[in-house]
């Protein structure tokens, strides 16, 4: 059982608690539950990339300031200017540090801009139902395609009424396959999921 991220979030430096069996003649800790210490992070939108990269901090989605790091995977050469420029679609990975910025360990190239097929996952700010927050970004559940809860097995569709008596601030919440307008910076449509 994963809480706060899953396994593919996995990466050096990151903080995780385990809970399980100490095997004493292996020594190895087998895990029932693996628990993200960070809020885990997962963006995908359009990005304008400089012909100098994207450097140490930038914005997406209009309002969110990504950080990154010496230890930011970089392969397509984004952050530091050795890959594309222009217009993209880039994707993010990593997490919310104590003091609530966005540190990115990973920055990949993900095709052309499509303003229209955006993922953001991270943890619930303001709520004010029928809208919430991820990051700044308001999320509307009013023209969401469907609503799920991750957190039980089957993952359960449910209406927003259930949605929003099960959410708090800092839950982690995902929407995908939305549409991102610059004049609200707000996410319609797309699959919204509380996840564990």
């Amino acid at each position: 059982e994963f809480e706060g991220g899953i396994s593919d979030d996995f990466a050096i430096g990151i903080k995780l608690e385990a809970e399980g069996d100490f095997d004493t003649s292996a020594n190895i800790l087998v895990a029932d539950k693996i628990r993200f210490r960070e809020t885990r992070v997962r963006i995908e939108a359009p990005v304008q990339v400089e012909n100098a990269g994207l450097g140490d901090s930038f914005t997406i989605l209009d309002v969110i300031t990504v950080n990154t790091t010496i230890l930011t995977e970089d392969d397509d050469g984004l952050v530091d200017g050795t890959g594309p420029n222009g217009s993209m679609q880039i994707e993010v990975r990593g997490y919310v540090d104590d003091s609530g910025a966005v540190i990115a360990e990973e920055v990949r190239e993900r095709g052309d801009a499509d303003l229209s097929d955006v993922r953001l996952r991270g943890p619930v700010g303001s709520i004010s139902n029928p809208t919430f927050e991820i990051l700044g970004v308001t999320v509307d559940t009013v023209t969401a395609t469907s609503i799920l809860d991750d957190r039980v097995s089957p993952p359960q569709t449910i209406d927003a009424a259930t949605f929003f008596s099960r959410i708090s601030e800092g839950t982690p919440v995902q929407v995908e396959d939305g549409t991102f307008s610059n004049a609200t910076d707000t996410i319609s449509g797309g699959v919204i999921e509380i996840e564990d």
